[in-house]
């Protein structure tokens, strides 16, 4: 696991500029399967969660590379440090985002998996590119935001793949009039329906009438 994340983490050993001075990027991503995880060692022990089948929302490009049709997966970790540093990194190779997470924001997305609610839940995150590296494979990811809702009743989600924006919109009905039309067609059934039946009491009463008459 720990060589796993190492590979995910932006290579610090070459001499550049501070990350916060490269071209930034920001993707959004549906999220898909919730795993949450706990594990022990002799230093301690730390809880993680692991989401999969993540798509494209927002962004997916870098440079002349597109990433519409891959799918991603995230692994999110609590981190507890003061430092101003990247919170994790972005593995373009195996479409994967290895995140560090500070408690209050972890605690969301440790509750998050458990919720079988049916809400909808995005992963916003930006990372930074070097002028001229566009075509590395792990970029450091320097924020991140979950955002979580859920529509009403009486209100459908609309969400924009271009903007990233999420809208509440009330379901398409029918007009009134059609819906007038509706009513009186159930109406004019239900009439015919009893008709008939009235008629077959009727018939029914007619045939034993005659039956005793012939007696």
């Amino acid at each position: 696991m720990t060589d796993e994340m190492a590979d995910d983490e932006p290579d610090d050993s070459l001499e550049r500029k501070h990350w916060s001075l490269y071209p930034g990027y920001s993707w959004t991503l549906r999220l898909g399967t919730f795993e949450r995880c706990a594990e022990a060692n002799p230093d301690g022990g730390s809880r993680f969660v692991n989401i999969e089948n993540c798509t494209i929302a927002r962004g997916g490009s870098i440079g002349d590379r597109k990433f519409f049709e891959e799918v991603f997966s995230v692994t999110a970790r609590e981190y507890r440090t003061a430092e101003s540093r990247p919170i994790g990194g972005f593995n373009t190779s195996r479409c994967h985002i290895n995140l560090n997470l500070p408690p209050p924001v972890f605690d969301q997305i440790w509750t998050a998996a458990e919720k079988t609610d049916g809400m909808w839940r995005r992963l916003s995150f930006g990372f930074q590119v070097e002028d001229g590296r566009e075509t590395d494979k792990i970029f450091p990811v320097i924020d991140a935001t979950l955002s979580e809702g859920f529509a009403d009743e009486d209100r459908d989600i609309k969400y924009d793949d271009k903007t990233g924006l999420v809208r509440l919109v009330r379901p398409q009905r029918p007009p009134f009039g059609a819906e007038l039309l509706a009513g009186l067609k159930g109406v004019v059934t239900e009439v015919r329906v009893i008709q008939r039946s009235l008629f077959l009491i009727a018939a029914i009463g007619v045939v034993l009438v005659i039956a005793r008459w012939l007696k």
